[in-house]
């Protein structure tokens, strides 16, 4: 037995509408198994509709559809499963950072707080354990160290399938280094993400009255960097703060689509 022992890890992976939950983008697929002693005890997964349309990138990388997503489930609905299987356990994702804040946003959304756990990322860890290697990508690693895919790489359960493999080998290759919880999280362990609620931050006056109209269709000008000056309708969803700047996620009518606009760019008419 070279895994920690009695440690029970949580492995997840979240396929989304885009790269920026921060700003919008949504889950659109999660998967996780739950290991302990090196044996996996657990295991889910849920296509889930993000009530948005998928970003055109996304749905390259991942091969999820917009209509593969019809009449799927929401988060509020079926994420009680994932959350319940994080809870009080070792958190473990590849690039953990983008894991951990659709967690973190999905739960906000929904007004959830998140699971107690403590989380590691496998490509820092990687990175403090294995040298030579072409690239950190979860696909270079698992091929090097032999997996044999399941399904296709940057879906949500092949990608678990994998990083579980990857793990696997770290565990028996560094018994040593990674024989408690405190030496795992010494190589590999990261904060969780704190989604800022927008109710505790200070909006500007225009923040305050986009959020004022969320659910009804108002009239902008937008200043975009590839298409300027435009008119738009939209219908504000909701306002948040990042990095010190305010943005909108809505949808607009010109293109059905929903979008994130930055307040400081947005003229209301």
């Amino acid at each position: 037995m070279t895994w920690p022992n009695n440690l029970e890890f949580c492995i997840v992976d979240f396929e989304t509408t885009g790269l920026h939950v921060m700003f919008g983008d949504r889950v659109v697929e999660y998967a996780y198994i739950v290991v302990k002693n090196g044996q996996k005890i657990e295991r889910g997964e849920n296509l889930i509709n993000p009530n948005r349309l998928m970003n055109p990138q996304a749905t390259d990388k991942n091969k999820i559809t917009d209509c593969m997503l019809i009449g799927k489930p929401l988060f509020k609905q079926v994420g009680s499963e994932l959350w319940n299987a994080i809870n009080g356990r070792v958190f473990v994702a590849h690039n953990a950072r983008f894991d951990l804040n659709c967690l973190a946003y999905e739960c906000k959304k929904i007004v959830w707080k998140q699971p107690e756990f403590h989380a590691v990322d496998s490509m820092k860890l990687s990175r403090k354990l294995w040298t030579g290697q072409e690239n950190d990508k979860l696909e270079t690693l698992a091929n090097l160290v032999g997996h044999i895919w399941s399904g296709n790489s940057h879906r949500a359960m092949a990608d678990v399938e994998a990083l579980f493999t990857i793990m696997n080998h770290l565990f028996h290759q560094f018994p040593n280094k990674l024989n408690s919880l405190n030496l795992v999280l010494n190589l590999g362990g990261i904060n969780k993400t704190e989604a800022k609620i927008t109710s505790q931050i200070n909006l500007s006056l225009k923040a305050q009255k986009v959020q004022q109209n969320i659910g009804s269709i108002i009239r902008i000008q937008y200043k975009s960097n590839t298409t300027g000056l435009t008119s738009r309708l939209i219908t504000p969803r909701e306002v948040f703060a990042n990095n010190n700047s305010e943005f909108v996620s809505a949808t607009c009518h010109n293109s059905m689509t929903v979008k994130t606009f930055r307040l400081d760019r947005m003229n209301l008419l």
